[in-house]
């Protein structure tokens, strides 16, 4: 159990630090169509690499053939910092997928690679393998000389000498996946929106955010961060309101996020009548009359997000004023009211509700005087 929770801390540990460690990108070998990655990272042993492997959505690397052997070993002896020189002469490679199961006959016998395929092809280099330091079964690319020829050395635990890395191989590559979608937004002319998206993939993420199903570029002062997880809008007006959405893209291809709506404005102009028979009911008219007070009512009554689910908080000082958050309550009601009453919540002025009620006649309530007070 101290092992596995040993193992589990730096797998862990690694994946906090992906982003801090050196590697390539993935590249295809066309005789299979898999993918191949070299992950240079100081000191891991074999079992937290092929964890991290399988975390990343592939595994260690199992090379099967001649063609595959020289091509992943290219890709290894391309990319800086994969081999570690302990005596000017000798060297360790980063891991691979094979192994020999406890039991096996020493030093060649039982060898096979983690997915099971046969362990028909090798490359030893000569003399390996040899578990010279007994318990060495796992391996590696090694090299006993100059130049780094791409031969293989049989590897144990107890190895003092660091370990530069290992390579992963993939069936096919992971698609970027969101892990948190933009929020759609009510703000004030003169305000200021952010967007953000949270999506995770193992390799390089590229992010183009648009507004209306078209790309926006970068206008210093007023529209920033096209290019990255985070849109910021300065200085609304009217003509920014839209459908905002961002395509995320990695290696594997393109996804888009969910398009969120910016409201820029009279966010209280709902309706044009309070009659539900009304060819105008719930078409905004431009003009913010008792009208719109009761369509929402009716509309907050019925718990209809698309109308009544306005902010994530009372608090005008909150990043989730005016950001929809899928819960219909109080602070959505007194947001409502402030829009209603300044024709747009700007600021954290309270409506004065005895003036409201003499303006509106008799309004009816969604809920109890109690629930009113702030």
């Amino acid at each position: 159990m101290a092992n596995l929770r040993a193992t589990s801390a730096s797998v862990f540990a690694l994946l906090g630090m992906c982003a801090s460690s050196a590697r390539s990108q993935p590249v295809q070998f066309p005789d299979n169509g898999h993918w191949y990655e070299v992950i240079v990272v100081s000191d891991l042993g074999w079992e937290v690499a092929r964890h991290t492997a399988n975390l990343r959505g592939g595994y260690l690397a199992t090379v099967t053939s001649p063609d595959e052997n020289a091509f992943v070993h290219s890709l290894v002896v391309s990319t800086p910092g994969s081999w570690f020189f302990f005596d000017g002469r000798r060297s360790i490679g980063p891991w691979l997928g094979g192994w020999q199961p406890d039991g096996s006959q020493e030093p060649d016998g039982g060898w096979v690679w983690i997915t099971g395929e046969p362990f028909s092809y090798t490359n030893w280099a000569p003399g390996q393998p040899d578990d010279d330091d007994r318990g060495e079964c796992y391996l590696h690319f090694s090299n006993l000389g100059m130049p780094l020829d791409g031969t293989w050395n049989d590897r144990g635990v107890n190895d003092r000498r660091p370990d530069p890395g290992y390579v992963v191989e993939y069936d096919e590559l992971l698609c970027p996946d969101i892990i948190e979608q933009p929020f759609a937004q009510n703000r004030c002319e003169g305000e200021d929106a952010r967007f953000v998206v949270h999506a995770f993939s193992p390799w390089t993420l590229s992010y183009q955010w648009r507004k209306d199903g078209e790309n926006l570029g970068n206008i210093p002062g007023k529209i920033e961060g096209v290019t990255t997880n985070a849109l910021f809008l300065s200085d609304l007006g009217r003509d920014d309101a839209g459908l905002y959405d961002c395509v995320v893209t990695n290696l594997c291809g393109s996804i888009a996020t969910d398009a969120v709506r910016l409201r820029v404005g009279a966010i209280a102009d709902l309706t044009g009548s309070s009659d539900p028979t009304d060819p105008a009911y719930g078409v905004p008219d431009g003009v913010v009359n008792n009208d719109d007070y009761l369509y929402f009512l009716d509309q907050f009554a019925a718990r209809n997000p698309g109308v009544a689910d306005l902010t994530g908080s009372g608090d005008p000082e909150s990043d989730l004023y005016g950001v929809p958050n899928g819960v219909i309550d109080a602070d959505d009601f007194f947001y409502y009211l402030d829009a209603f009453t300044y024709g747009c919540p700007a600021s954290a002025r309270r409506p004065n509700l005895p003036q409201i009620l003499r303006s509106l006649g008799q309004p009816k309530w969604p809920f109890g005087k109690q629930r009113l007070r702030r």
